[in-house]
């Protein structure tokens, strides 16, 4: 089943940030989808399989795609600031530990989340 509830999110910057419920399974485990670029948290890119497997599947807009704000023009977006947000958006929403996966460049930003805040990550995948 397609679907794509949004949630808006305020870091602890002020800055609004979506997150994006794609699939809501009936396991618990729950996987983050770190999307490509260009391109948005709204890509769900197997909803069969996701389906099959029963997961809930989440997935944050990185700074300027989707309905999540830019930066200011005083600060710089890497990857390792794309991770502490997703972490950050994780922490808020209560989510627990996840499993990651990451597309293209969402591939970095799903190695710097297990790197940098390996309690949030389970398991990971490219």
């Amino acid at each position: 089943m397609d679907m794509d509830e949004v949630e808006i999110i305020r870091l602890k910057s002020g800055r609004r940030v979506a997150l994006h419920q794609l699939a809501k399974g009936s396991r618990q485990q729950t996987i983050v989808f770190c999307h490509p670029a260009p391109g948005a948290g709204n890509l769900n890119p197997d909803p069969e399989e996701t389906t099959k497997r029963q997961v809930t599947l989440i997935s944050v807009d990185r700074p300027g795609y989707g309905d999540s704000e830019t930066i200011r023009d005083d600060e710089w977006v890497s990857v390792a600031t794309s991770a502490d947000n997703l972490a950050e958006v994780l922490k808020q929403s209560n989510i627990g530990q996840v499993g990651v996966a990451g597309w293209s460049a969402g591939g970095r930003v799903a190695l710097a989340l297990a790197a940098r805040h390996p309690n949030l990550v389970d398991g990971w995948q490219l």
